[in-house]
């Protein structure tokens, strides 16, 4: 598993020994392929959340920032 360098007693690990280890790690992180799926909706639905949000902004605006009041009754 490592080899040894003339000049130094300890041991020099090898680089495929490296490349392994990285390996097993992102092996460790990465989720199932049905979670990714969800996560990937997820995403999608958040951003159509937003997406929502700027229409309601872009409405408000384009009403030029006034609210609707009730409705004008004539008084005798």
């Amino acid at each position: 598993m490592t080899e040894q360098t003339g000049d130094s007693t300890r041991p020099r690990p090898r680089f495929s020994d490296f490349v392994a280890e990285v390996g097993e790690f992102v092996e460790g992180v990465l989720p199932p392929e049905d979670v990714r799926q969800h996560f990937r909706a997820s995403r999608v639905e958040f951003w159509k959340g937003v997406r929502a949000l700027v229409d309601l902004r872009i409405e408000h605006i384009s009403k030029g920032g006034k609210q609707q009041k009730g409705a004008a009754v004539p008084v005798e």
